[in-house]
């Protein structure tokens, strides 16, 4: 977070808040960006009839989950308490229905047993909290973020939570989770402030590596005083503080880890992490890694096939915006853009636009283009922090999801154009390859606005297309339903049970037909602290024809080809095996 006017001891003058970086004086605001490249004017574009709207904003209260985000908060300003909470999206018992897992922050004072992350089973039409028979209960903590895999390749699913102190590994016992943080190895030799994770198999061994971002170095006792006004604290930027290095595990296959930072090149350079995902950036089929960074450059790791990675952001272009200047990066994924290139979104401060990193010149560089593809006035505003690609209308192009909220309560009092709450903001592909908000094209807001923090996205409702999870700082949760259905989409769920790496992470799904294809690899899709589902969903283009050729590479780089497949089912495929319906059109088979 970024543009914070500090006061020590000896600097009296009023200072402002302006996002998460350089401190501007009040009497002399620079903005990040030219106004000439980024303004908040209205399109000039004659309006079009409005459209229906194949998404809803409902409370998640309404569906059973009511979860409501504990900051802290007393006064005090501390830092994390603008920064929570993650969530996740993930079936804990394995009973085919997606589960809500939200970790929680706690008063700071209380020392009691309030738990560190609540969890609501889906039963199909509601949830319903199973925190304590989940064993939740009594593992206390203050929460930010959740990573989901089964790492131990007992056929559950497993969770690590990160904490202001460090990694939590809570392993699945038939349901019941277990903290095994010290004998797994992971236990922090002193409190770190983690925020986002992602399981992958970063050396090929078969086994679920663990990467954890590291935010600042950061107490209670050193929470810096900084103000909006000159006398009142506000709450603090990570400018005033010390990055952290980032961490990679090893994974032993032994239930333990070690720490393989520094062997692995991870641990080097300046780092205020706070978003991941795995991405193949140069499609050599090993799994590499994009790390947002708060206020310093973001880092692009590229692993040599062995689990050894360089950072390449600053010869590619993504460190940086297009000034030369460090961005206050949040959210992270990778997909593609309308029209097929890959490509990389960064949610950022107010006055910063998202970064839309597209692969250019052959996939040498990236250059942003959320200016090209209509994004960059629309998101100035907006402090974004949960991000994701997402084929939500089944056309066969992602669309985008943001979750915004700033961290000030106050900044509207110092910057007018700028809010607290803020709507989530979907933005539709369109023929050309440009992207429309929903909001403008259905002519209706999409929901009330939020402090909108971790973003995560799946098929909550098991109907085949894609929902999403929205997490709130200090409040309640929402869910965004997505009436499209799955006539025109294929979900599919992979299963390498030769390996530990059960659920194929690294593994890819083309499919083609009728002159369009579209490849996706299973991997961790974080946005910001948060889970999705592992399930491969494909929106398929009624030009493709109602049966597509599938194609899986396997992580070891071994090809099957799966002959037609009908489009509109959810299919479950075993290496070596039998391709399974599990579902026709959102009805079970």
């Amino acid at each position: 977070m970024k543009k914070h006017k500090v006061l020590a001891a000896a600097i009296a003058a009023p200072l402002l808040l302006n996002g998460c970086s350089d401190e501007d004086q009040v009497t002399e605001k620079k903005s990040p960006v030219p106004p000439s490249v980024y303004t908040r004017a209205a399109a000039t574009e004659p309006a079009a009839a409005p459209q229906p709207s194949f998404l809803a904003v409902e409370p998640a209260a309404a569906a059973g989950i009511d979860f409501v985000h504990e900051t802290g908060a007393a006064g005090k300003k501390l830092m994390p308490e603008t920064m929570g909470p993650g969530c996740a999206l993930f079936d804990y018992d394995g009973d085919g229905r997606l589960d809500a897992l939200f970790p929680d922050g706690r008063p700071w004072a209380d020392q009691g047993p309030r738990p560190l992350a609540r969890l609501y089973r889906n039963e199909g039409e509601r949830f319903r909290e199973v925190t304590a028979n989940a064993g939740l209960g009594v593992i206390a903590g203050y929460g930010m973020g959740v990573a989901v895999a089964d790492y131990d390749a007992d056929g559950d699913a497993d969770a690590l939570v990160t904490t202001i102190a460090g990694p939590r590994l809570l392993r699945n016992d038939g349901g019941v989770f277990v903290d095994v943080t010290a004998a797994a190895g992971l236990a922090a030799g002193a409190p770190e402030w983690t925020t986002s994770a992602a399981w992958l198999d970063a050396d090929h061994d078969g086994r679920l590596d663990l990467f954890v971002a590291h935010y600042v170095k950061w107490s209670p006792e050193t929470d810096a005083f900084t103000t909006l006004d000159g006398t009142n604290k506000s709450y603090a930027t990570p400018k005033v503080y010390e990055g952290l290095h980032n961490h990679l595990y090893h994974n032993a296959g032994d239930g333990k880890f070690t720490d393989v930072s520094v062997a692995a090149g991870l641990a080097g350079g300046e780092n205020k992490a706070l978003g991941v995902v795995v991405l193949d950036v140069n499609d050599d089929g090993h799994p590499d890694l994009f790390v947002s960074n708060d206020t310093v450059a973001n880092k692009l790791y590229v692993n040599d096939g062995k689990g050894s990675f360089t950072d390449t952001a600053l010869l590619v272009g993504v460190g940086y915006d297009e000034l030369g200047e460090a961005r206050a990066g949040m959210g992270v994924d990778a997909g593609q853009a309308a029209d097929g290139v890959p490509t990389i979104v960064v949610g950022n401060f107010s006055d910063e636009p998202i970064s839309l990193f597209e692969q250019a010149s052959g996939g040498k560089v990236f250059v942003d283009a959320a200016q090209k593809r209509r994004v960059a006035a629309p998101t100035l505003p907006r402090l974004t922090f949960g991000a994701r690609f997402a084929d939500l209308n089944q056309d066969g192009r992602d669309d985008l999801i943001l979750a915004n909220g700033h961290i000030e309560p106050e900044i509207q009092r110092i910057q007018s154009a700028v809010t607290y709450r803020q709507p989530v903001d979907v933005f539709v592909a369109q023929e050309g390859g440009k992207f429309a908000s929903l909001a403008e094209l259905t002519g209706t807001p999409l929901g009330e606005p939020v402090v909108g923090r971790c973003l995560t996205v799946g098929d909550i409702d098991d109907d085949g297309d894609l929902d999403a999870l929205v997490s709130v700082n200090g409040g309640a949760p929402l869910i965004l339903r997505n009436s499209t259905g799955g006539e025109r989409s294929i979900l599919i769920d992979l299963r390498d049970p030769g390996t530990a790496n059960r659920e194929a992470l690294g593994a890819q799904v083309t499919l083609s037909g009728a002159g369009w294809s579209r490849r996706e690899g299973v991997r961790a899709r974080g946005s910001y602290l948060g889970h999705s589902p592992y399930t491969l969903h494909f929106g398929v283009p009624r030009t493709a024809g109602d049966q597509v050729r599938l194609k899986v590479r396997w992580p070891d780089g071994t090809d099957e080809e799966r002959g037609l497949v009908p489009v509109g089912g959810h299919y479950r495929i075993e290496r070596g095996g039998e391709l399974i319906a599990i579902k026709r059109s959102g009805k079970p088979t």
